[in-house]
């Protein structure tokens, strides 16, 4: 019917916002990178420098900034993340100051490991968020822009080695989710927890939030979600000594029919580390090698460098080759610290630490190690801090 109008603002202003829920329905069941996503966002965004019409602009470079960043394209993502703190700041729209400031700061930690600008970003975004009044924001833009920023900044306290709070801060995740009643935001929340929780080792935990979003995503035909469920409940069960590498691989092939590649390193991680497990550090190499050019590139995914690098170590030396580990796990380091990833360098820190004593260099080993786990005040119950103050005590002179 539209077609059938003459070409003016309102008969644009009503095909942008059509084309704005296309591309939000187009998201939850085809993938947040599907094809037919960019054209509704692409189309909306044509009539909009068309017309100038600034009110949906917002929404339209929303859409866009989603299917860039989960095609990928981080960098495109990045600037269109500043277009949306520009605009909100113009307009004074705290509903757009929320998702602007939740865009950027996903970028700021997922492209650019600045885990400092993350964190400013997304707990500014969690403080402008009222489950009242930004409720529609779900429908609208596809997600609950309150458990993301709450969900995303529980990584990024993982990451900077505040281990406690990051805890703390997705159990109120979760508990918000179960509020917002939205089931991708609620997929989301859970897909953080599993992941988080793989990262801490608490592999129960991990699996039976695995176990919930595989259970929602296929209930409510969420690809990527099934996907990424599967891979995290495959890593698990490999964590612990089950058989987990055919869910992993069939997980790989589900994620990969979507079309996102954004997370696609974290994903060939999962798949490198099973690999090893099964005594097959050839194959490991091989999906490392497919991911870390890009990765360790100014295009890639900065947020996960180091532990790619603490991985690539570990094919190393089951190849024999400790030089390689060594020169990985100092990359590691330092990538770690220039991040501010306080729980990543404490990783990449024992497992040096580690081929150092093995070559009987426990004095360069201890004091490696000591100022960086001193270097923590929450968290020691967890197996990380747990391992790292054993091989402390175990390289006192």
């Amino acid at each position: 019917m539209l077609r059938q109008l003459p070409e003016t603002p309102d008969r644009a202003g009503r095909e942008i916002g059509l084309q704005i829920l296309l591309g939000v329905a187009r998201m939850a069941v085809q993938g947040y990178a599907a094809p037919n996503v960019q054209r509704a966002y692409g189309r909306a965004h044509e009539l909009c420098r068309q017309f100038g019409d600034a009110p949906q602009l917002f929404p339209v470079l929303r859409g866009l900034y989603v299917y860039h960043l989960l095609r990928g394209e981080l960098p495109e993502a990045h600037a269109l993340g500043h277009q949306l703190v520009e605009i909100a700041k113009q307009t004074g729209d705290d509903g757009q100051s929320l998702e602007a400031n939740f865009a950027l700061g996903q970028t700021f930690l997922f492209h650019k490991g600045d885990l400092a600008a993350a964190s400013h970003y997304l707990a500014a975004g969690a403080a402008l968020y009222d489950l009242e009044r930004h409720r529609m924001h779900a429908f609208l833009f596809g997600q609950d822009p309150g458990v993301f920023c709450l969900s995303l900044l529980a990584w990024t306290r993982l990451i900077e080695g505040r281990l406690s709070e990051a805890q703390l801060t997705l159990e109120a995740t979760l508990a918000l989710a179960e509020r917002v009643r939205h089931p991708l935001s609620a997929a989301a929340a859970l897909l953080f927890a599993a992941g988080a929780h793989l990262w801490l080792r608490h592999m129960t935990r991990a699996e039976h939030y695995a176990d919930r979003l595989i259970a929602i995503s296929t209930e409510q035909a969420l690809p990527f979600f099934a996907g990424m469920g599967n891979l995290v409940k495959g890593a698990a069960e490999m964590a612990r000594g089950a058989e987990g590498m055919k869910r992993i691989e069939e997980a790989m092939k589900m994620y990969g029919m979507t079309g996102t590649r954004f997370t696609q390193t974290l994903a060939w991680d999962y798949a490198a580390r099973a690999s090893l497990q099964l005594g097959r550090p050839e194959v490991a190499g091989e999906y490392l090698r497919e991911v870390m050019p890009h990765a360790l590139s100014d295009q890639g995914e900065a947020y996960i460098a180091p532990e790619l690098l603490r991985t690539e170590a570990l094919v190393h030396g089951a190849l024999g080759d400790t030089n390689g580990a060594e020169a990985s796990l100092r990359q590691a380091l330092v990538r770690a610290e220039g991040m501010g990833a306080a729980f990543w360098r404490l990783r990449a820190a024992c497992d040096l630490a580690c081929l150092w004593r093995d070559q009987g260099k426990r004095a360069e080993a201890r004091d490696l190690l000591a100022p960086i786990y001193g270097g923590f005040t929450e968290g020691f119950g967890t197996p990380d801090l747990k391992e790292a103050k054993i091989l402390l005590d175990a390289l006192a002179p």
